[in-house]
């Protein structure tokens, strides 16, 4: 068995700001995920894997027009193969 390192991504800490200051988008967040405010607000404290869905990252780039590779931001994690 070995490892191998495995490239997954992440909210950045601005995008996180963004939606911390921001009860509407997060509003918006919630009806395109189809779940809770404070779902959403669970989400953003644990930088959840569901704020990378392309629903979610589609909701953020247009309400901040920001393009959406500019929220990401790669983690590394190490798994036995």
């Amino acid at each position: 068995m070995y490892k191998m390192d495995s490239l997954k991504q992440k909210l950045n800490q601005e995008t996180l700001q963004l939606l911390r200051g921001s009860l509407r988008c997060r509003n918006k967040l919630a009806v395109e995920l189809d779940c809770s405010g404070a779902s959403i607000g669970r989400y953003i404290r644990n930088n959840d894997i569901l704020l990378t869905t392309a629903t979610a990252l589609n909701t953020m780039s247009e309400f901040f027009k920001i393009p959406k590779e500019d929220f990401l931001e790669p983690i590394h994690e190490t798994e036995n193969v």
